[in-house]
């Protein structure tokens, strides 16, 4: 032998083509008596073939309006490998889809609201307000200020919010809740249910809770 030799060098470059795996929290439902939310989403969690700390990001509002809101959660890697899957957040007015109501929104000064034959959402807001439901099974906000409010016919879920508010059920099994202040709190006839009314003037509720 001559004793000749070569060398070679070759380089090897593995590179990651696979997505990361996203695991995002279940859907949320919460129930809530405010136009706008805040909720807790819950985390996600992300799995990588390489990258031991993929990036997880959400487009998620920090306040959530009344309905359903789509939340997207996204993962990448450092490969640039990305995966995405969504999560629905549905806020509801007392027990009932935002789609379920007739809704009537007040304004910040003293209002006047009827509400209709349909089941009716209304918030009064701001102002000293008087509102009437109607035939429906209504939910019905106060809001700030110092409010009269009519559940009339119908199962009616009540709440006055802020300031001293006079609510009154009147027929139908109603929910009926003072909010902050000094209520009255009058469920009426039929079965009537009262809630953190502790420091409320209640009359005719069946139950207090």
């Amino acid at each position: 032998s001559s004793g000749n030799s070569a060398t070679a060098t070759q380089t090897v470059t593995v590179v990651d083509t696979t997505a990361p795996e996203l695991i995002v929290p279940e859907d949320v439902i919460v129930d809530s008596f405010s136009l706008e939310n805040l909720v807790e989403i819950g985390d996600a969690d992300a799995l990588d073939l390489v990258d031991m700390l993929p990036t997880i990001t959400n487009d998620a509002p920090e306040t959530f309006p009344l309905g359903d809101t789509i939340v997207t959660w996204n993962v990448s890697d450092n490969f640039g490998n990305s995966n995405s899957f969504q999560q629905v957040v549905s806020v509801q007015a007392c027990g009932q889809s935002l789609s379920d109501y007739n809704q009537i929104l007040g304004t910040s000064e003293d209002d006047i609201l009827i509400g209709t034959d349909a089941p009716d959402l209304i918030f009064a807001l701001g102002g000293n307000d008087i509102v009437s439901g109607g035939q429906g099974n209504d939910c019905i906000i106060g809001g700030e200020g110092d409010d009269i409010i009519f559940g009339n016919a119908g199962n009616d879920h009540l709440v006055g919010g802020e300031g001293y508010d006079i609510i009154k059920g009147n027929s139908g099994d109603d929910k009926l809740t003072g909010g902050l202040g000094f209520d009255v709190i009058d469920g009426g006839d039929d079965h009537d249910t009262s809630y953190d009314s502790a420091s409320d003037i209640v009359i005719k509720c069946e139950e207090e809770l």
